[in-house]
C-alpha cells in the first residue's frame, strides 16, 4: 500500500511541474472587452434600480393611499424612505458594495424624485394606466413640463415648452 501511495505522490507532482512549466493563455480581445464592460454596466444598473425604486415606491403608497391632497413633503419624505429601503436590498441582491454604486443609486434615486413628475407630461397614457388619471392631472398641475420639483420649489430645465394659447391657429384649405 505504501508503494500504491508513493507512486500517486510521484504522478501528482509530475503533473504540477509541466503545469508550472505551461504559460497562461491570454483571453483574446472579445473576452477583455465583455470582462471590462461589466463595471459601467453594473453602474448603468445601479442609477436604473435608483429610478425604479421611487417608481416602485410611488406606485405602493399611490395605491394603498390614493392621490394625496396637500401632503407633498410628507408624501416625499415616505417615496424617498421607502426607495432607500428598496435600493438597500438591490444592493445586498445584486452586490453593490463599492460607494460608486451606492453614489449612482441616490443620484437615480434623486432624479426621480424631482424629476417623476415630468413623466406625467411626457407619457400621460402609460402613467394613467399605472396609477391613475387623477394622479397625472395633479401632477401636471404640480409643475411644469422639463422642470424639477424640490420641496415645493419649481426650477425649469431648459426651454419652457410653449404654452397652447401662444400656438398660431392651423388654417386648412382646400
Amino acid at each position: 500500500m505504501d508503494q500504491n501511495f508513493q507512486e500517486r505522490l510521484c504522478r501528482i507532482s509530475s503533473e504540477h511541474q509541466r503545469q508550472q512549466g505551461l504559460k497562461p493563455a491570454r483571453p483574446g480581445r472579445l473576452a477583455r472587452t465583455v470582462e471590462n464592460s461589466g463595471y459601467p454596466i453594473r453602474l448603468l444598473l445601479a442609477v436604473a434600480s435608483g429610478l425604479l425604486s421611487v417608481l416602485l415606491a410611488r406606485y405602493i403608497r399611490f395605491h394603498l393611499v390614493g392621490v394625496p391632497e396637500g401632503q407633498a413633503l410628507f408624501g416625499l419624505g415616505t417615496d424617498l424612505v421607502l426607495a432607500l429601503a428598496s435600493c438597500w436590498a438591490v444592493t445586498q441582491f445584486f452586490k453593490f458594495d463599492a460607494a460608486e454604486f451606492k453614489a449612482a443609486q441616490a443620484i437615480g434615486v434623486t432624479v426621480m424624485a424631482f424629476c417623476m413628475h415630468n413623466l406625467a407630461h411626457w407619457v400621460p397614457v402609460p402613467m394613467e394606466t399605472l396609477f391613475s388619471k387623477d394622479w397625472v392631472v395633479q401632477q401636471q398641475k404640480l409643475a411644469p413640463p422639463n422642470s424639477l420639483y424640490v420641496f415645493g420649489f419649481t426650477f425649469q430645465i431648459g426651454e419652457p415648452e410653449p404654452s397652447a394659447a401662444a400656438k398660431p391657429p392651423v388654417v386648412y384649405r382646400n
